[in-house]
């Protein structure tokens, strides 16, 4: 799962204090808190209703919640920064 982080991992900046207190959601998509030093990672969960109807919203995650997550092969696209990923 972690190759599917690479380019965020990367590329993204770990929160400092200053970004901190600019963000309006300080929690991941489980409930944890965000703290200064994380890197936020963020991915796509799919929900698809009794209808065939599909929608997908954006997580936040961090580094040390990838391992609860796969990929969701339900919906699929070209490799992507966010991939859409599910609950293990």
């Amino acid at each position: 799962m972690r190759e599917k982080f690479a380019q965020q991992l990367e590329k993204n900046k770990t929160v400092t204090e200053e970004s901190f207190a600019e963000m309006k959601t300080k929690t991941y998509h489980n409930g944890d808190d965000v703290k200064v030093g994380d890197k936020i990672l963020f991915g796509m969960t799919l929900e698809i209703d009794e209808n065939e109807q599909k929608q997908i919203s954006m997580i936040m995650l961090c580094e040390n919640q990838i391992d609860y997550y796969e990929t969701d092969d339900r919906h699929v696209i070209a490799d992507t920064y966010l991939p859409i990923i599910k609950l293990k």
